[in-house]
């Protein structure tokens, strides 16, 4: 397994705006292909039976313009060549997804299946039918040497020229879904299931600015539905794109591995404008015994600032999780924090409150951050310490936003004491270019 990066892709709104099924459709392809896809080019990986509800043609079908399995990238180049394509013009602000399945000796590591290269890129030209030049920072892998992310030199390249602002002016509707598997669940937990997760279309009219996120521990999906203890649908609740605005640039982030998934968008359409939408679909680190917590997994959609210490779609207060009844609980998170003790209010004490100068280690040029604790304090139900999230952290506040953190930049910081995973890249932009 190795980490996916789609980094501040660009997208230019159509008609009604439509950002969030435009968001929709770049997380069916980020998860279906760029980390879980296999030769096939018109099946998604890291699904189950039936896994979609759309109208025709919304994650498949006509809004593929292009298809092949014989794509070519060079070191630090723009240019991605299929000796068997018919591009055209037509195809410029476009966007491919490109993935390997490759696992030959030398077409592993940074050139094969677990490649970061693996991601989906604008298209700003086509010089001829058989190529098209790209903009490479959405993926790439960093360079040894200037950490500069940029495309490598790999052959046999599957990929797929989508339009997902033609997918975004279907006749989409509240409810349409597509349903992921977490495979490698059990290399974080011994024994656990391959969770599941549904993501869901929602809002009302043209704009159907908002989305949902359901969880299924035990990994129950029938087909049509969860039989089994879900996670209850979490939606943003302080933010939609609700403006309906055409020709607006917006932006998404996604970043993923086999066993969690997260992601961000903002444009100008969002309401308010001070913030996007974001979400977590994660596997924790279990820590009580496989008997008492077989199948642990926590979901999160928010529309607050990131690090926001509200109430509602907040990091404090917003992960959610089953309980040994079966009911769904907002939880709360803990860090190892420099200042304060137990609550601030309602929530814990996490970035906002490592907010000291004791965070950096000036000597050593080291910044100390910590992991996070998820907790539930009802009575019955676990205890203080449920299990700790492994694929983000929190430091200070005081660093500025995109500073990389850890010894290889395991982290970037994305604002108010936030760490992503990371894999050392230095963009020539902002990982957020409209901001959180």
């Amino acid at each position: 397994m190795a980490r996916k990066y789609l980094r501040g892709l660009q997208y230019t709104t159509g008609t009604n705006g439509r950002d969030i099924p435009i968001f929709m459709r770049f997380c069916y392809e980020f998860w279906g292909y760029c980390v879980n896809g296999t030769s096939a080019l018109t099946t998604p990986g890291g699904m189950p039976t039936t896994p979609t509800s759309a109208p025709t043609n919304f994650f498949e079908g006509t809004t593929v313009l292009a298809t092949g399995s014989d794509g070519v990238t060079s070191d630090s180049g723009i240019n991605f060549t299929s000796p068997s394509a018919n591009f055209n013009i037509a195809m410029i602000g476009k966007h491919i997804t490109i993935w390997s399945t490759s696992t030959a000796p030398g077409g592993t590591g940074t050139d094969g299946y677990d490649s970061t290269d693996n991601s989906i890129y604008r298209i700003i030209n086509v010089p001829s039918s058989t190529q098209l030049m790209l903009s490479p920072f959405s993926g790439g892998t960093p360079d040894i040497t200037t950490l500069k992310n940029n495309l490598r030199s790999r052959s046999a390249l599957n990929y797929r020229v989508i339009d997902v602002v033609a997918a975004s002016q279907l006749a989409v509707l509240s409810g349409h879904y597509f349903v992921g598997t977490l495979f490698g669940a059990s290399t974080i937990n011994t024994g656990q299931a391959n969770s599941q997760f549904q993501f869901l279309l929602r809002g009302s009219a043209n704009a159907y600015g908002t989305f949902g996120i359901v969880g299924s521990p035990a990994s129950t999906w029938t087909g049509s539905t969860f039989t089994g203890t879900t996670i209850t649908e979490r939606n943003p609740t302080t933010t939609s794109f609700t403006t309906t605005t055409s020709g607006v640039n917006g932006y998404i982030t996604l970043i993923a591995d086999k066993n969690f998934f997260m992601g961000h968008i903002k444009s100008s359409n969002v309401v308010p404008t001070t913030t996007g939408l974001y979400f977590y679909i994660m596997v924790p680190q279990r820590l009580y015994t496989q008997a008492q917590d077989p199948n642990p997994l926590t979901i999160m959609a928010g529309g607050n600032q990131l690090l926001s210490t509200a109430v509602t779609d907040s990091h404090s207060t917003s992960f959610a999780m089953v309980g040994t009844d079966t009911l769904t609980r907002s939880c709360q998170l803990m860090t190892k924090n420099f200042v304060g003790d137990g609550v601030t209010g309602t929530n814990y004490t996490i970035g906002p409150n490592l907010a000291s100068f004791l965070a950096t280690q000036s000597r050593a040029g080291k910044v100390i951050y910590s992991e996070a604790i998820i907790s539930i304090l009802s009575s019955g139900q676990y205890c203080l310490t449920r299990a700790k999230l492994n694929q983000m952290a929190f430091t200070s506040n005081i660093f500025p936003a995109f500073t990389l953190v850890g010894n290889n930049g395991e982290f970037i910081h994305v604002g108010n004491g936030l760490l992503w995973p990371w894999d050392g890249a230095i963009l020539p932009y902002n990982l957020l270019p409209l901001g959180a």
